[in-house]
């Protein structure tokens, strides 16, 4: 084969890890946790992963594939469909609003946005989800949510970064 379209195909492979690693998270991300008194909660890695992508690597995150990644959350967690494709494209779209100012900021400071912009997140799907069922719903499972997302980002987000280091190749620019 020739040596060009191999690297070529390498590229376009490495390429496909975001989103590959995104969709698997979403997968995880419907293994609940337990959480006494409440039923089960999980926390919004799909969310982690969009953020993190949005910030280091926006080329190998298009739009096109975050309404990929919303739609299979839509329809593994069995939610309204288009609920969580619009809050993540949302959600995206101010990522990559604030990417010019986080990137290459200390950890604490892209981790005070992403706690803001999982706040924006509950809230619109809290909101979205309360008008679909004309009732206000209650938030607790949410605030749950939200604490444990928050609380497991440093992590996720290093996992990320390291992987990002092993597979995927600084953009070509």
């Amino acid at each position: 084969m020739n040596p060009s379209l191999m690297a070529q195909l390498d590229d376009f492979t490495r390429g496909l890890v975001p989103l590959g690693i995104t969709f698997v998270l979403v997968l995880v991300e419907t293994l609940p946790l337990p959480m006494p008194g409440m039923g089960a909660v999980a926390p919004a890695l799909s969310l982690i992963a969009l953020y993190h992508w949005a910030i280091y690597r926006p080329d190998l995150m298009p739009a096109i594939g975050v309404f990929a990644v919303g739609a299979l959350l839509d329809v593994v967690t069995g939610a309204s469909l288009g609920v969580n494709t619009l809050v993540l494209l949302i959600v995206y779209a101010m990522a990559l609003s604030q990417r010019r100012f986080l990137l290459d900021k200390p950890f604490s400071l892209i981790w005070a946005g992403f706690v803001l912009t999982a706040v924006f997140a509950g809230l619109l799907y809290w909101v979205i989800l309360s008008l679909l069922n004309n009732a206000l719903l209650n938030p607790t499972r949410l605030i749950v949510q939200l604490g444990i997302t928050v609380a497991i980002f440093p992590a996720v987000s290093w996992l990320l970064a390291r992987l990002q280091q092993a597979v995927v190749r600084d953009a070509q620019t």
